[in-house]
């Protein structure tokens, strides 16, 4: 019987170690995940706020729809001689070029899907979707703990 009770005991002292390492791994994601959030509100601000840069990102797909699709507009070839002093660039960039669809700003919905081979608002959403399961799981060792 004490044998039965020294078991029961060890395992009630290796469970409430286990929940102690559990709390502080969450503690450890929590603040991972607001720096990451922080770092990234950073880089969204000098994004936005620097026309420059979403003038050649404009001019990427401008650029892809006249070198690559052969399907350039007239505003395309605008968008293209406005960004020359900023360069264009020669990298995609799949979540920012998402943006400059918001609010009607870009029409060629096909460009941008035939360049990431998905639907802009697809793109802008997964990250809204991996927020949601991250705070899941926020929620679910909260339960645990």
């Amino acid at each position: 019987m004490s044998a039965i009770l020294s078991q029961c005991q060890r395992l009630e002292n290796k469970m409430k170690e286990l929940q102690s390492e559990m709390r502080e791994l969450k503690y450890e994601m929590i603040e991972l995940i607001s720096r990451t959030s922080l770092d990234k509100t950073r880089i969204k601000a000098l994004e936005n706020s620097c026309f420059g840069f979403r003038a050649t990102r404009n001019s990427f797909i401008s650029a892809a729809k006249r070198d690559i699709f052969g399907t350039a507009t007239h505003e395309d070839h605008v968008m293209i001689a406005a960004s020359v002093r900023y360069g264009i660039p020669n990298f995609g960039y799949a979540e920012f070029d998402a943006g400059l669809y918001r609010n009607g700003a870009r029409k060629d919905f096909a460009a941008y899907e035939r360049l990431y081979g998905l639907h802009p608002d697809v793109v802008r959403s997964i990250g809204e979707i991996l927020l949601f399961r991250f705070g899941g799981l926020i929620r679910c060792l909260d339960v645990l703990t």
